[in-house]
């Protein structure tokens, strides 16, 4: 699996941000940025997907669930490597994956930055 990865922190929305493409049929890992060290306990990880209007949710995870949502479904899995990286790991990529992903970490206590956004661009060859 060959991924290009990048990441280019931004000052506008007050979240990090990430670019990730992959080529389609390939796996590609969307990166999530958690903080338990300083924030404490994950309660729930919700990641969604931008579709214009609205922001739909493609995956789900808390201690006690995980689950892929949409067209996620048997492609998806959420991996927590340790205090302040998680990833969401996606398979068979396709063209209709490409866009803008949001992880939304909700902690347990604390009020501690919550938000990874991730480009994703699909790759095909002719």
């Amino acid at each position: 699996m060959k991924q290009i990865y990048t990441s280019v922190f931004s000052l506008f929305t007050g979240g990090r941000e990430h670019s990730v493409s992959g080529k389609v049929g390939e796996s590609v890992v969307l990166p999530c940025e958690v903080d338990t060290h300083n924030c404490g306990r994950i309660y729930v990880i919700t990641w969604t997907k931008n579709m214009g209007e609205e922001w739909r949710r493609v995956y789900l995870y808390s201690d006690t669930h995980s689950r892929p949502m949409g067209a996620f479904a048997g492609r998806a899995h959420f991996v927590l490597h340790n205090n302040s990286n998680a990833e969401l790991h996606l398979r068979s990529l396709g063209v209709a994956d490409e866009g803008t992903y949001k992880c939304d970490v909700t902690y347990v206590h604390g009020k501690c930055p919550s938000l990874t956004f991730t480009k994703l661009y699909t790759l095909s060859e002719y």
